[in-house]
């Protein structure tokens, strides 16, 4: 599998003149970048995946991490693990975001929806 990070980091790289490679981002900056564009990704997933605005909004106000994390994983079949390989962080990082994100959507969500159908108003 080809990381996003390693072909940020890859294309980072320098070479100085006594040929010892140097980078132009320092790690921290590599996997902030890689985030940001993995979040870019995940929205546009969303936006072209789901059509009902509510679950729009309540997934784009997660953190960055928990929205890339839950729009892989349950929209895009992505396995945490790959997430993780993705995101440069380990698996029980992943989870416990998975975990997180998805208590926050339920909260969110809970004003709008009724057994799993949208409550009447919103219907109108």
């Amino acid at each position: 599998m080809l990381s996003l990070l390693y072909m940020i980091t890859d294309w980072c790289l320098t070479k100085k003149n006594d040929n010892k490679e140097e980078y132009v981002f320092t790690d921290r900056e590599l996997t902030l970048e890689s985030r940001k564009i993995l979040d870019k990704i995940a929205v546009t997933m969303l936006r072209t995946e789901i059509d009902n605005a509510i679950i729009i909004n309540g997934l784009l106000k997660l953190s960055k991490i928990e929205r890339i994390i839950i729009i892989l994983n349950i929209l895009n079949d992505v396995a945490l693990l790959e997430i993780a390989f993705l995101l440069d962080t380990n698996i029980n990082s992943v989870y416990v975001q998975k975990k997180s994100g998805l208590e926050k959507l339920k909260v969110e969500l809970n004003e709008h929806f009724h057994c799993g159908v949208l409550k009447y108003k919103e219907v109108e």
